[in-house]
């Protein structure tokens, strides 16, 4: 087993590795659209010092784990900053003893980082690592929000309600040291 930084090569076996840990909610051609849109198309994702996120590679040549890292600007405490967003946190039980590692990568990037939709088990990892959580009380209480609001909605609405997937909203945040 391996973990490597995710590339472009990499989408097609992974696209098939999301559609399995997502039980099909999210299909393979879903994944294939939505990685540009990630990186090659996201003007914040700067050159080759950016990463897609990692991939585990099993004995077998398949995707075994991933961690995304997007970059996507916020309003926060007054001012612009680009944040490392972590997504799709999907590990196969036999290649686990990676897990933290491709975490630990995420964790290494330098800018301000945020995990968006994180379930309670990644949540606690988060909190743990540093992460401060702002529940429900993010948006008032932090000024913190997506610059192109009205983009991140609709993304939410289609996420939500696309699927019938209902799931609590909850963000954690680290800020640059």
């Amino acid at each position: 087993m391996q973990v490597c930084a995710l590339t472009k090569d990499h989408y097609e076996e992974l696209s098939v590795f999301l559609e399995g840990q997502t039980q099909g909610i999210i299909p393979k051609d879903v994944w294939m659209d939505r990685f540009p849109y990630f990186w090659e198309h996201n003007p914040f994702f700067r050159d080759r010092s950016d990463q897609r996120g990692w991939v585990i590679i099993d004995d077998k040549g398949r995707a075994g784990g991933f961690f995304g890292s997007i970059p996507m600007p916020y309003y926060y405490k007054g001012q612009e900053q680009i944040f490392d967003v972590a997504s799709s946190w999907y590990v196969e039980p036999s290649c686990m003893r990676h897990s933290l590692a491709i975490f630990r990568r995420f964790l290494k990037q330098g800018r301000a980082q945020i995990c968006t939709t994180p379930s309670p088990d990644v949540a606690f990892i988060f909190k743990k690592a540093g992460f401060e959580s702002f529940e429900a009380e993010w948006f008032g209480k932090n000024y913190f929000f997506p610059i192109n609001s009205w983009e991140f909605s609709s993304f939410l609405r289609q996420r939500l309600f696309k699927n019938r997937t209902m799931f609590a909203f909850s963000v954690c945040i680290m800020p640059l040291l």
